[in-house]
């Protein structure tokens, strides 16, 4: 019971996490910027996973999507070691949700083989946040992969294809988004305030 309690709480927070974007950091760090201006790939990957393991002390930072914006300039497929972490079993869930908030705006189609792993997960927490992640990437396999995800038995996971789903310019989905919103319907243990946040971000 303490288990699937902490389950909830973690994917109430990847639904705001999803929410919240990139948004919200109050200090500029230019020093980041500065520090790396001649880093490797390698390097800013393992000091974003560094960062991730302690979101209690960065998430609030610029420094997180500095460094990410930095890495993803770098290649078109340089976020890739850490999608890798965010799909791998034995990564903490705020450390997933940590690496969601920085590379979402970032994700392109060649990602996508990448992110599958997670929604193909036993685990409810993984499907959620990789489902997160491919709804920010329009393309025509990313919106079947959504469509599979509806029927996750999951209320948080078919949420979240729901909204990716919006992203992808789905009118169906559109429609029942707003529907949520005017009925004041909950999903889940979603609470109806956070439905309606989602609803209105995308």
């Amino acid at each position: 019971m303490r288990r699937s309690k902490s389950i909830a709480a973690v994917l109430c927070l990847a639904v705001l996490a999803a929410i919240a974007g990139c948004g919200g950091e109050k200090k500029a760090e230019e020093n980041a910027a500065a520090s790396s201006a001649q880093i490797t790939p390698g390097q800013l990957t393992d000091q974003i996973i560094k960062m991730a393991a302690q979101p209690e002390i960065y998430s609030q930072t610029a420094e997180r999507h500095i460094l990410t914006d930095q890495l993803a300039s770098m290649g078109p497929a340089t976020l890739a070691p850490l999608i890798d972490y965010m799909a791998a079993p034995d990564t903490p869930a705020t450390a997933r949700l940590f690496i969601l908030q920085c590379v979402n705006t970032h994700l392109t189609p060649v990602y996508i083989a990448n992110l599958k792993p997670m929604i193909e997960s036993k685990e409810e927490v993984t499907r959620a946040v990789g489902v997160m992640a491919l709804g920010h990437i329009k393309n025509e396999t990313v919106a079947q992969l959504l469509t599979m995800a509806r029927k996750d038995p999951s209320p948080r996971v078919s949420f979240s294809a729901l909204s990716g789903l919006v992203m992808q310019g789905d009118p169906a989905a559109r429609a029942e988004m707003k529907q949520l919103y005017t009925s004041g319907a909950t999903v889940g243990d979603i609470k109806v305030e956070d439905v309606k946040r989602e609803v209105v971000r995308v």
